[in-house]
């Protein structure tokens, strides 16, 4: 497979050095801002305004749909398939939830019993009385009250690890802190993704002069971050990195381009197109499967000018009859008997009969024997997978696979 996104990347900081090297002292570096996203969504029976900042894609579908997914998975009252609909239909009798569920409920439990009963999460179907967003709003009458308030009581509640028993005829109704959870889940979901303070940001005037470079903060107000691709002469490089040595200093970032902003002329590059920063095995997983959008695939190996490598001298891929390929890339020397799908097979990769391989980037001249199963995985290069095999990495989380078997036996 021709590596067209390390040259691209080479070609991208070249220009730079075109655009800035005119100028004494000058150090383009590669920078990209974070992008503005908004998006206004209906979860929770609420309307939610969502404005997201990142350098990676945007999220506010992902947003949208997991709060849904908690709403309907875990919290309504309503939707039967919920764990807390399940849980109140079996009221008076001891169930199992899920470890999430658990752990919110011991919070309630500890926030109702600190407010001394103040917040009450039973207190739901009365609430309902007063019929507020139905078509008969109105005060309910005593008699209705008196009838509901007996099964009402957040003592009514017994928690056991994840063993939870609601008192026959008590519910559970979570909407006043529903929110307050789905806000939870999403903060946890964004901190996985890639976010500017994983990197250097830095402000650069309307010439593109760099005025400000912070190393990795916490918080910043800038939302340009760098690439850590630099362009200098390699003569203002030496003479740089030995008054710093001499100085018992020995960080490139902090050391040189922060300390010198000032005194030199440093500029950044700007890029607007596709860069991914892979400095882990989830990055590089990711960036390979970027590249089975069409898009980003245009990008890279469409548009001019183009970036080419050379090949290796070995046949084109072969499918042989039964073979079933979809939305993937297939390199040369690849023999495919089986099912490939969402994937990236290298070089010389062999694909038995009856093999399954979904989400996945197979390394160069790996051997899957027959009747093996692979999904969510990267697969080391020189691999041989004994026939039978199954590998499956859990979702959102990527699994090597190393297995260094014979691969022919006398």
């Amino acid at each position: 497979m021709r590596n067209h996104n390390f040259y691209k990347k080479i070609a991208c900081a070249l220009t730079g050095a075109v655009l800035c090297g005119t100028l004494t002292g000058a150090v383009p570096v590669l920078a990209k801002d974070a992008e503005k996203y908004t998006n206004t969504d209906f979860a929770m029976d609420t309307v939610v305004s969502e404005t997201l900042y990142t350098t990676g894609d945007d999220l506010n579908t992902e947003i949208g749909n997991k709060l849904r997914e908690i709403e309907s998975g875990l919290l309504s009252w309503t939707d039967e398939d919920s764990q807390i609909s399940k849980l109140n239909a079996a009221a008076g009798e001891t169930t199992e939830v899920s470890d999430e569920l658990a752990g919110y409920l011991a919070k309630i439990e500890q926030l109702a019993g600190d407010s001394d009963g103040a917040f009450d999460p039973t207190l739901g179907k009365v609430i309902r009385l007063w019929n507020i967003d139905g078509e008969d709003p109105h005060v309910p009458e005593a008699s209705e009250l008196d009838a509901l308030l007996k099964d009402v009581g957040y003592q009514k509640v017994t928690l056991d690890g994840n063993k939870v028993t609601l008192a026959k005829d008590t519910t559970l109704d979570l909407g006043a802190v529903g929110k307050g959870i789905g806000c939870d889940v999403i903060s946890e979901f964004l901190k996985d993704q890639k976010e500017v303070e994983r990197f250097g940001v830095l402000r650069m005037n309307d010439d593109c002069r760099i005025e400000e470079f912070e190393e990795k903060p916490i918080v910043s107000s800038y939302n340009t971050i760098s690439t850590g691709i630099y362009v200098i002469r390699r003569r203002q490089l030496i003479e740089l990195i030995e008054r710093a040595a001499q100085e018992g200093r020995h960080d490139f970032v902090n050391d040189i381009l922060i300390r010198y902003k000032n005194l030199k002329r440093i500029y950044g590059y700007k890029i607007d197109n596709y860069w991914n920063n892979i400095s882990t095995a989830e990055a590089y997983y990711q960036t390979n499967m970027d590249f089975l959008k069409p898009e980003i695939r245009n990008y890279f190996f469409k548009q001019e000018p183009a970036i080419k490598t050379k090949i290796a001298d070995v046949p084109p891929a072969k499918y042989n009859p039964g073979a079933t390929v979809k939305n993937s890339l297939v390199s040369s020397g690849c023999i495919i008997n089986g099912t490939v799908e969402n994937s990236v097979l290298f070089r010389d990769v062999f694909v038995g009969n009856n093999c399954v391989i979904k989400n996945s980037v197979i390394l160069n001249d790996v051997y899957l024997g027959d009747n093996t199963h692979i999904e969510n995985c990267i697969v080391e290069s020189r691999d041989t997978i004994r026939a039978n095999s199954y590998y499956c990495g859990e979702e959102g989380e990527v699994k090597i696979v190393v297995e260094k078997n014979e691969r022919y036996v006398l």
